[in-house]
């Protein structure tokens, strides 16, 4: 009975072994990498190709063929590291490329690599070929030798392991060499970490062929088993010994194989089977060579029933080398870089843009071309994907991942927000669509001035804008990059350049990933309600006593309300300006609704600024919706549009917005039953609404279409269509902001509500009514998220963008909506610029709290792409407050203080801990100090006894701001207060609180 229970038990162990192993069924990963192949030196990209490449095209007609597929640098050494690290070599600050036993390795120890990453997913890992990253090794006294060219040879001692070798960074298996096979002084195979069978002597170039394409072998150490003819076979054979190897001894485990090729780098010495196969030269034969190897690897998987699971992929390192190019043009009218300008070590097209194919029998469809932008970085997120694995934020920080684009799941989206370059002297170019910026003059590599074997002169192309300190080019227009538009648009360089900076100084351009300060892994969902003119005490949470607002204070009581958030100005423009591109306004840059010198449309209720540059804002400043899209989000906005520019309505959508619906100008905002709307590019006219129906002041009934209501409903259609996968929405909404009675307008609204026998004025109903309808908006939000069972991975944000407006019920102070604040909405004392901030996130946040930290809505950017798990832009000036919301405040992010200016009333305000400074009327003008723990009001100015901190204050009014282009339309000049002329409807005098 024993043994029968034994061999049942065993039956059953086989069948859930088995059961896990397909659950867990991995796939191989071949990746194979050609030296210094072009663009144009593979058929299936070039027609005019003379070297035929047929095992190439048979790969790309069983797989996927990249158009736009990029090296990370214009040359070997950088690019291998990109590859292996998913991380731009720039950012290790080293330039050039490693020449006989140079190093150390400029992969970290600590860092993950592709290797490793995969030995952590259980693959048996190996690499046979070219390493050329840098590895250590010693002399006799064990001295490190980190030393280029012929000296560093000859101190080797060959006992001594090397260290920074591939083994030691992610590889099982490693032969090959250290630096350029057949180039760079140390002709000799490294097994492991060690060079088995040592150099003898010089190598001898008597016996070796003499052609153009010869350059390149310099007169090092050899060893005896090394022949330079024969060095990729001897690469294929060691690749082949371990696939067969791997498929005998470990059947069941997956592997990854990187087979790093000499062919085709310099010097193009084909093996003796391939001498003269092509009618393209030495050259042409060594591709062709490289093509069989290949088709080599392609049979053997064949062979061992191994291709239907594995990825295949293959690339180059970078573009055609100078004197392959100079002479097979010459000789045999093949380019190697066609169609594209520029050469290995060039930071045109031709340096960089180079093929890529990948091949997954019943995965990736066959025959397919596919024209999205990819970089070899992207190899190593890619992978992490086909196998599952979670990449850690210090890994693969340039690398996104491709899986969807090669399961066809991708759509019309790119991945990638811009793709980056480097030559070898770490000049830098950076793509965006069509647009690519060299930010330098100049090839960034090669010499065009310079004549003979490896001179470009010939080629040289004339800038056609030789002053400007770098290059534009529209590749849409000019793929050939002849047309420098540097100086043409200065807008696009600002955008791009702006891009350019925040990636060198970000440390990352890839999403950031499992942020450490959550334990949670999927991102949460994130709302963002901002209301218009909601003072400080207009809800209930916060004082008021005659608005109801039951859903709103419900959500500060199942969350925390925050007492000391401050909106980031005291009007609408720039007050979003802050918000959504995580900047203060000493750096922001719109600085007041409508500054001096430019004129304002407000034709058809418009309200935008018609001669303000429309490059100055959103396009050159990642905006927060970028952000969020950049992270995987879909992202939606509806409502008031954040900028006062007339910025074509489709072009929302390019600044980080899947979908948007809502007014363009301020002006048109004012309309709650509007003529028009816009949805992405789409003019959405309401026939409904025309002025003989609607167009009159108070309550309108159930005529026409009103605009709130409408916003609602395209927001529970967005949340429940993308209840699957994370969203971000922003709703700016236009409640409470209205026209002002004198203006001939009044609030617009369907019907007065609960409000109707209150002994108020007509207008203080309206206004109390349209707060009462936005409470039941927002309640509906966080309803349907309870309904879709969203509601414990999604956090509500809601705010206001500035203080109290009274205007629009003419001026009363029935609701006291600023509360013990002083001022309202146009000048930055705390009524102007304090406002509600409830944050709900069910789960994670603890109900009921309230919080004194003082924070602004600039540090919104920071917070939500931490909940979001990815880096905030370099530009921003925010903190993030994720720790005080989940009850870590000890963990908190300090800062020394708040900074505002606004162009209206030239005002200056600074919040530095207790204390609050405000000035108006320009620089000459004193400061006024408060203590704002012990006097919220405002009322006692306490700057003569205290010159300390006045002088700490009148420096940062000093630093906090920055001039720049566009500074010019908010200047803050040395104006004097009589200069001022002040809003005498509202403000009496500047200096008492009375009228405030």
């Amino acid at each position: 009975m024993r043994f029968i229970y034994f061999v049942i038990m065993l039956m059953l162990l086989s069948v859930f072994t088995g059961l896990s192993d397909a659950a867990d069924n991995k796939p191989n990963i071949l990746f194979i990498l050609a030296d210094d192949l072009g663009y144009g030196d593979v058929a299936c990209y070039n027609p005019e190709a003379k070297a035929p490449t047929p095992h190439l095209d048979a790969l790309a007609a069983q797989g996927m063929r990249f158009t736009d597929a990029h090296s990370p640098s214009t040359v070997c050494t950088p690019t291998r590291y990109s590859l292996l690290t998913g991380r731009m070599a720039f950012r290790t600050g080293k330039g050039g490329v490693f020449t006989g036993v140079g190093g150390p390795c400029m992969i970290e120890a600590e860092r993950l690599t592709l290797g490793s990453m995969l030995q952590a997913q259980g693959y048996a890992t190996a690499m046979f070929g070219k390493w050329h990253i840098g590895m250590t090794f010693y002399d006799k006294d064990g001295k490190p030798i980190n030393q280029d060219g012929m000296a560093g040879i000859k101190r080797i001692d060959y006992s001594r392991p090397a260290t920074g070798a591939p083994i030691h960074r992610g590889f099982d298996q490693f032969y090959g060499t250290v630096s350029c096979p057949t180039t760079d002084w140390l002709y000799a195979y490294v097994d492991g970490d060690r060079i088995p069978v040592p150099p003898t002597g010089l190598l001898d170039k008597t016996n070796l062929p003499k052609h153009p394409y010869a350059n390149d072998n310099r007169r090092g150490m050899i060893a005896p088993n090394f022949d330079v003819e024969e060095v990729d076979l001897v690469f294929l054979k060691k690749s082949q010994a371990f696939l067969r190897n791997h498929a005998r001894e470990n059947p069941g485990k997956p592997f990854f194989l990187l087979h790093s090729m000499q062919a085709v780098h310099l010097p193009s010495f084909p093996a003796d089977p391939f001498k003269g196969k092509t009618q393209a030269g030495p050259h042409g034969d060594f591709i062709f060579e490289m093509d069989w190897i290949v088709g080599q690897l392609m049979n053997t998987l064949d062979e061992l029933g191994m291709a239907d699971n594995t990825v295949v992929m293959f690339g180059s390192d970078n573009g055609p080398e100078v004197p392959t190019v100079i002479a097979m043009r010459r000789d045999h009218q093949h380019d190697g870089a066609r169609p594209w300008r520029g050469v290995k070590r060039d930071q045109w097209e031709g340096g960089h843009r180079t093929p890529f194919i990948v091949r997954w029998p019943g995965k990736v469809k066959a025959g397919t071309v596919c024209d999205e932008p990819l970089s070899l970085t992207d190899v190593f997120a890619t992978c992490a994907a086909v196998v599952g694995a979670d990449l850690p934020n210090d890994a693969a920080e340039d690398s996104f991942n491709m899986l969807p684009v090669l399961l066809g799941q991708q759509g019309s989206r790119p991945v990638r927000p811009y793709l980056l370059q480097q030559t070898w002297t770490l000049k830098m170019s950076l793509r965006k669509g069509h647009w690519k910026l060299l930010d330098h003059q100049g090839s960034g590599g090669n010499n065009y001035e310079r004549e003979g074997e490896w001179g470009l002169k010939p080629y040289a192309i004339a800038d056609t804008d030789p002053d400007a300190p770098g290059q534009l080019y529209n590749l849409a227009d000019d793929p050939g990059e002849t047309i420098n538009l540097y100086s043409k648009h200065p807008e696009i360089v600002a955008e791009l350049k702006g891009l350019l900076e925040e990636a060198k100084a970000s440390g990352r351009t890839a999403p950031k990933r499992n942020p450490s300060d959550r334990s949670r892994r999927t991102q949460p969902n994130i709302i963002l309600i901002m209301a218009d003119d909601l003072g400080y005490a207009g809800l209930g949470c916060y004082g008021q006593t005659l608005i109801q607002t039951p859903c709103i204070d419900q959500m500060a009581r199942e969350g925390m309300r925050f007492t000391d958030f401050y909106a980031a100005n005291t009007v609408c423009v720039p007050s979003r300006c802050g918000l959504i591109t995580g900047q203060h306004p000493g750096h922001a840059t719109i600085r007041d609704n409508y500054p001096p010198h430019v004129d304002i449309n407000l034709e058809n209720g418009g309200g935008y600024m018609r001669n303000f540059p429309d490059w100055a804002w959103p396009p050159n400043v990642t905006t927060l919706g970028r952000v969020l899209k950049d992270a995987g989000y879909r992202t939606a906005q509806f409502g008031k549009l954040e900028a006062g520019i007339p910025m074509p309505a489709g072009k929302m959508t390019e600044h980080g917005w899947d979908t948007w619906m809502g007014f363009r100008g301020t002006g048109a905002a004012f309309q709650y039953y509007p003529l028009e709307l816009w949805k992405n590019d789409e003019r959405i006219t309401f026939e409904s609404n025309k002025p003989d129906d609607v167009r009159r002041p108070g309550i309108v009934g159930d005529k026409g279409v009103y605009s709130a209501d409408l916003f609602m409903a395209e927001i529970t259609k967005f949340i429940r269509e993308n209840r699957e996968a994370p969203f971000f929405l922003y709703f700016p909404s236009q409640v409470p902001h209205g026209r002002s009675p004198q203006d001939g307008d009044e609030i617009q609204i369907p019907d007065i509500g609960a409000y109707g026998d209150r002994p108020w004025t007509h207008l203080e109903k309206l206004y109390a009514a349209m707060m009462t309808r936005f409470d039941g908006h927002v309640g509906q939000i966080i309803d349907l998220l309870k309904e879709l069972n969203l509601d414990e991975n999604t956090i509500v944000f809601l705010t206001s963008d500035n203080g109290d407006e009274n205007s629009y019920y003419k001026y009363t102070d029935r609701f006291h909506a600023a509360g013990p604040l002083r001022a309202k909405k146009r000048y930055l004392y705390e009524g102007g610029i304090r406002v509600p901030m409830i944050v709900r996130w069910p789960g994670q946040i603890k109900a009921g709290q309230t919080h004194d930290l003082p924070w602004a809505a600039w540090d919104l950017m920071a917070t939500l792409a931490d909940l979001a798990g990815v880096q905030a832009p370099a530009h921003t000036d925010g903190i993030s407050v994720v720790p005080t919301l989940l009850g870590r405040s000890n963990e908190q992010t300090p800062r020394e203080y708040l900074y505002w200016e606004c162009q209206y009333a030239k005002q200056q305000a600074v919040r530095m801990g207790q204390w609050k400074a405000f000035r108006f009327g320009g620089t000459k003008e004193p400061i006024e100090l408060y203590d704002i723990r012990t006097d919220i009001g405002e009322e006692h100015n306490v700057a003569s006894t205290h010159a300390d901190v006045v002088k700490r204050m009148r420096d940062i009014m000093k630093e906090a701001r920055e001039g720049s282009a566009y500074t010019q339309y908010w200047p803050l000049p040395e104006y004097r207060r009589d200069d001022i002329t002040l809003d005498s409807r509202v403000y009496k005098r500047l200096d008492k609180r009375e009228g405030y």
